[in-house]
């Protein structure tokens, strides 16, 4: 069987196995002869079996490639030594997908680059990018501040009420204060001009 997919490979690019993860490292051919040899090879093979483990907590998983079935275009099937199912595929794209940071860093390059197969690509925004969301952000900013000054015109027409009807209830205390004055004050003034004693008593 390895030896059919072997000629395959040859003659049609890589096929990988099910429980197997195809990757690309996409290199020149002078970048191939400087910078992917064993000690490169190596590296990756550690930097995956760690993220491996520590993805999924398994201390003794090793993720290894059959060196020897590498294409000249530097593609191989990636597996999880004697444990190639479609479980550990998953969480070997699992691990490498939220450890991404460890395996790109350790290999100093990027996604564009080395590609694992089944790995969703991370985007990010550049700063450049978001300039067409500017005029968005400005019609945000103006209905702000527009709400905001609505809520302030309606704060201080309840205030400017709030101090009217204030205003109108002492005004109506002090009438009624004043009118209650101008019952009174006429009775006041009999008693003391002597109205109130009957004129014909005697002493």
């Amino acid at each position: 069987m390895k030896v059919l997919l072997t000629i395959l490979a040859a003659a049609n690019g890589l096929t990988c196995e099910d429980g197997q993860v195809k990757t690309f490292f996409k290199m020149t051919k002078s970048e191939q002869t400087s910078n992917w040899d064993n000690i490169a090879k190596d590296l990756l093979q550690n930097t995956l079996t760690s993220a491996y483990r520590k993805h999924n907590s398994e201390t003794n998983a090793v993720v290894q490639w059959n060196r020897a079935d590498e294409t000249e275009r530097v593609s191989f099937c990636l597996e999880v030594k004697d444990n190639v199912s479609d479980d550990t595929a998953k969480k070997l794209r699992q691990a490498i997908y939220y450890l991404k940071p460890n395996v790109y860093g350790a290999m100093q390059t990027n996604e564009t680059v080395l590609v694992f197969d089944g790995v969703p690509k991370t985007y990010v925004i550049e700063e450049e990018s978001r300039q067409w969301l500017y005029p968005y952000y400005a019609f945000m900013g103006l209905g702000l501040i527009g709400i905001a000054a609505s809520l302030y015109a309606s704060v201080k027409e309840n205030k400017v009420e709030e101090a009217e009807e204030e205003e109108s209830t002492r005004m109506s205390k002090k009438t009624s204060i004043s009118a209650t004055d101008v019952e009174t004050k006429p009775a006041y003034e009999s008693i003391e001009k002597g109205d109130g004693f009957s004129e014909s008593a005697d002493f």
